[in-house]
């Protein structure tokens, strides 16, 4: 995503050759970048135990995979602040007022002449419970818990998040290792396949967009992060295709009025990272006040007639009011959300 060193957009790490890799080691296959619009196919995903018979099968590392997307995902996010700024937009909410949000943009090169426009938004936040506001367990809550679910409930256009396919605790459970030498690491992650499925105004139709997401917490720090990368459905045996909520270019779930809607499929790539950060000292050595940030980026194309240059002026004012809209969720929901972290995140509690 970064130009240059271009740090967000690696692969996972390479495994060794077959001749040095321990005896349990899967065969190394190349992969393609992971944070890139172009979708991962079948072949560059994780196995899951729904695809039981080995020719539907892929030979990838749990551990780098994951890991890989997690690590790739924060070295983004952490680069975000050297994007060229395009001013701050004050958006506001029903119940919470106006949000300050900075907007960035990034022309990337992908591949031998082409490029991806990434923008990216900040807010920062102070942490509380009136309106507007919202506590860590309520942040975590909402967006790293049931991410996809409750990206439908406060976003209007979304109007169903069909869930595909999820990893549950005992496959995750495998990435279990010691962390960085300070003991920093990942935990609590939790993967899936998802569908989005977006209402666009006519005279156009409404997408889907197939992702991946990844989510985790950091074990030593309040922060945790959400990654989401497009996926080639076609790719992938019958058996999950038939979970599909598209039958034939149409929309075939359960959401009232919309059956049998044409659909275009369109791609997005992103990534959220929600964090503490002090902004002093306390008295006496003591830990001093914290503000709460919440990063994101994305690229994207949502396909069909729809211009990229339309696309492109629309994305900074869209990713902008997607603050305000979850807060104003956070207020109506205020308890509920707290409690989601209780009954458990996507995917369940392995760490990396």
């Amino acid at each position: 995503m970064a130009s240059g060193t271009q740090t967000s957009t690696a692969s996972p790490p390479a495994r060794p050759a077959p001749a040095q890799s321990p005896p349990s080691a899967p065969s190394s296959t190349p992969r393609p970048p992971l944070l890139r619009l172009a979708p991962l196919d079948f072949s560059s995903i994780l196995a899951h135990p729904d695809w039981v018979s080995k020719a539907e099968s892929t030979e990838i590392d749990r551990h780098s995979f994951v890991k890989g997307i997690l690590d790739a995902g924060d070295a983004l996010a952490d680069s975000i602040a050297g994007w060229p700024a395009q001013g701050t937009k004050a958006v506001g909410g029903k119940i919470g007022g106006k949000q300050k949000v900075d907007v960035r943009v990034k022309e990337v090169e992908v591949g031998v002449g082409g490029r991806e426009s990434w923008f990216a938004r900040v807010s920062e936040h102070v942490e509380g419970s009136g309106g507007g506001q919202a506590s860590w367990e309520e942040w975590e809550g909402g967006l790293r818990v049931n991410h996809s679910q409750h990206e439908r409930d406060y976003t209007p256009d979304v109007y169903d998040a069909n869930e595909v396919l999820v990893w549950d605790q005992g496959v995750l459970g495998g990435l279990v290792e010691e962390g960085r030498e300070d003991g920093e690491g990942w935990v609590e992650v939790g993967m899936g396949i998802y569908e989005m499925y977006h209402h666009i105004p006519p005279p156009l139709s409404d997408r889907v967009f197939p992702i991946l997401l990844v989510s985790a917490r950091r074990s030593t720090s309040a922060s945790f992060i959400i990654v989401q990368i497009p996926l080639d459905l076609s790719s992938f045996p019958a058996s999950i295709q038939a979970r599909r909520h598209v039958k034939n270019g149409r929309y075939a779930g359960t959401e009232s009025g919309k059956q049998g809607k044409r659909l275009v499929e369109g791609r997005y790539v992103s990534v959220e990272r929600v964090r503490k950060v002090a902004v002093g000292e306390g008295k006496d050595g003591e830990a001093g006040a914290e503000k709460i940030v919440w990063e994101m980026a994305t690229a994207s194309d949502a396909g069909g007639a729809l211009p990229m240059a339309v696309q492109k002026m629309a994305i900074p004012g869209k990713i902008a009011k997607d603050v305000p809209l979850f807060l104003d969720w956070v207020e109506r929901m205020r308890g509920k959300v707290k409690g989601e972290i209780q009954s458990g995140a996507e995917g369940g509690g392995a760490a990396v």
